[in-house]
């Protein structure tokens, strides 16, 4: 009886007999997430602006790659310069540089709206940040079903596509561990792609 020898990436000995046994080596893999593209995230945003309050909770969304749970649990005591500092997963403190125009535009509606400093700044809960989401999305002709979360991938995917820089995307999105970060490389992979064409050997 002739053995059938099924590949296996270097390292992915141990993590792939522990899950699969008995094979199918592409169910080994972490599935690809689900994100929104700056076309969609754009267009998102856009549909928010007649209501400044939800349109600045997606820009910031999608400037910062923030989790909603962190958002919605922003003050503006927690701004210092262009960074914001925030308090994610097991009471981890990180750091989010922020571009200068997200700032003034949050700064404006606080002073407009005489939102206190410690105050959180979108009051509104994970429910209703999801049905707003889904409101404005329809609104942008997206019709697939869409959930905050998909702006921090979307977020992920298109600063690595941009600089290729994993480890700083690790310290944004405040992963304990770069291999949870990696799942993004392959959601980028198409421009990983047309760049090797590029590389002389």
């Amino acid at each position: 009886m002739t053995t059938r020898i099924i590949p296996v990436p270097p390292g992915g000995v141990k993590r792939y007999h522990r899950f699969h046994p008995r094979g199918d080596l592409t169910r080994a893999y972490p599935e690809l997430p689900d994100y929104l593209t700056p076309d969609d995230a754009h267009a998102i945003i856009e549909a928010a602006a007649p209501r400044p309050r939800d349109r600045l909770l997606f820009n910031l969304l999608w400037n910062t790659g923030m989790r909603i749970s962190e958002a919605l649990s922003f003050t503006l005591n927690m701004v210092r310069d262009n960074d914001i500092r925030i308090i994610g997963k097991g009471g981890k403190v990180r750091v989010i540089p922020v571009k200068s125009q997200v700032v003034t535009e949050l700064y404006a509606y606080a002073m407009k709206n005489h939102l206190d400093y410690y105050y959180p700044f979108f009051n509104i809960t994970r429910s209703q940040a999801h049905r707003l989401l889904n409101k404005y999305a329809k609104a942008a002709g997206i019709t697939r079903p869409v959930h905050c979360h998909l702006f921090r991938h979307g977020f992920a995917v298109n600063f690595l596509r941009q600089t290729g820089n994993i480890v700083y995307l690790q310290d944004l999105l405040g992963h304990n561990s770069i291999e949870t970060t990696r799942i993004y490389v392959r959601a980028a992979l198409p421009d990983v792609r047309e760049a090797l064409e590029k590389v002389e050997f």
